[in-house]
C-alpha cells in the first residue's frame, strides 16, 4: 500500500514543488484545494493527485474529506499573508491560524506518522544577529503573529495527544514556479525579455535558500518522522546576501546587457541590514547540506530559460 500523504497549499510555490517530488518518490498524493484555486504550477500533474475541493475554514467539509483520506503523513502549507499585497489581516490569523487549528482537530483521530507545520523566519522579527529556533520571537507583522500562534499551537498538540508534529521556519525560498513580482522571477523574467528591472533598495538582505532544498527537507522528515515531535527547526542557507548583489549575480548568469534600477521600489517596511538563519540543528539532525548560492541560480536559470511561457498566462 502507498504512502498517503497529504498536502495543503498545494497550489503554491513551495507546495507544488513539494508535491511533484512526492509523487515522483512513489507516494499517494491528496491535495484540498478551493474551486477557486489557480491550478497553473500543477497542470501537467494534475492527473497524478487526488483533488478534494475544501476549504480550511470549513470544519465539517474538512473532517470528512480527512477522514476519508485517512493520511499517514501531512505537510502544511496552506498560507495567506506572505506577499505584500495580503494584507487583509483577519484573512492572514484566519488562514494560518485558524486553518491549522481546524486541520488538527480534524485529524484528532487519525493515527498519522507525522505532521510537518510550514513557519516562517517572519516568526523572528528584526533581529541584529543570526536567528536560531531558541531566540525570543517578536513578530513585527501580522503575518508572523499567525505564523508564530500556529507554531505554537502545534507544539501544544504535540505534547498533548503525543504526536509527531513539528515546525519547520522556512527564510527566502526561491526557484521553480516561484511566483511572479517576487524579486528572483522578476530577474530571470525581466533579463530573459530582454528588459531592464526596476528594484528597490539594494543593501537589503535575505537569507535566500533554494527550492530544492526545501523540499529534500520536507522528504528527509517524512522518512525520519519522530525526529520532528515537538520541534522547530530554520530552514535556511545560513548565508545573508543583498539585493544588490544577488541581483547582479542573476544578471551575470545570464550575460545580461539590460540594467538593473535599483530605487525604482519602495522597499519593504521590515526590510534589515541583518537576515540570517542559524539551521545548524536541522543539518546535523537530518544531515541535510543547502546549495551555494551560485550553484541554485544556476539552476533556477535554466529552468526560467526553458518555462518562460508559464509566466505568460498568470
Amino acid at each position: 500500500m502507498k504512502n498517503r500523504v497529504l498536502v495543503t497549499g498545494a497550489t503554491g510555490f513551495v507546495g507544488s514543488n513539494l508535491v511533484r517530488r512526492l509523487v515522483k518518490e512513489g507516494y499517494e498524493v491528496h491535495i484540498l484545494t478551493r474551486k477557486t484555486s489557480n491550478m497553473w504550477r500543477l497542470k501537467d500533474i494534475y492527473s497524478s493527485l487526488i483533488d478534494h475541493k475544501v476549504d480550511l475554514s470549513d470544519k465539517d467539509d474538512l473532517l470528512n474529506a480527512v477522514t476519508k483520506i485517512n493520511p499517514n503523513n501531512i505537510c502544511h502549507l496552506a498560507i495567506y499573508g506572505g506577499y505584500p499585497s495580503q494584507n487583509e489581516d483577519e484573512k492572514i490569523l484566519k488562514t494560518n491560524l485558524n486553518g491549522t487549528i481546524n486541520l488538527l482537530s480534524a485529524l484528532e483521530g487519525i493515527d498519522y506518522d507525522c505532521f510537518i507545520n510550514t513557519g516562517s523566519s517572519s516568526e523572528y522579527g528584526k533581529k541584529e544577529f543570526i536567528m536560531k529556533e531558541t531566540d525570543i520571537c517578536e513578530p513585527n507583522t501580522v503575518y508572523g503573529i499567525a505564523k508564530l500562534s500556529s507554531t505554537l499551537y502545534c507544539n501544544h498538540i504535540s505534547a498533548k495527544e503525543n504526536k509527531n508534529i513539528g515546525t519547520i521556519r522556512l527564510f527566502s525560498v526561491y526557484g521553480d514556479y516561484e511566483e511572479k513580482g517576487r524579486l528572483i522571477p522578476t530577474l530571470f523574467i525581466n533579463l530573459l525579455n530582454g528588459e531592464n528591472v526596476k528594484l528597490g533598495n539594494p543593501a537589503a538582505v535575505r537569507d535566500f535558500v533554494y527550492i530544492d532544498d526545501v523540499v529534500e527537507a520536507y522528504i528527509s522528515i517524512l522518512k525520519n518522522p519522530e525526529k520532528i515531535k515537538g520541534k522547530i527547526f530554520n530552514i535556511s542557507s545560513g548565508n545573508q546576501i543583498s539585493i544588490g548583489e544577488i541581483s547582479e549575480k542573476v544578471k551575470s548568469i545570464l550575460n545580461s546587457s539590460c540594467s538593473l534600477d535599483f530605487g525604482n521600489l519602495s522597499g519593504r517596511t521590515f526590510d534589515s541590514t541583518t537576515w540570517l538563519g542559524d539551521s545548524s540543528l536541522f543539518r546535523e539532525t537530518f544531515n541535510w547540506t543547502p546549495k551555494k548560492i551560485d550553484e541554485g541560480l544556476k539552476k533556477s536559470a535554466e529552468w526560467f530559460s526553458k518555462n518562460l511561457n508559464l509566466y505568460k498566462e498568470v
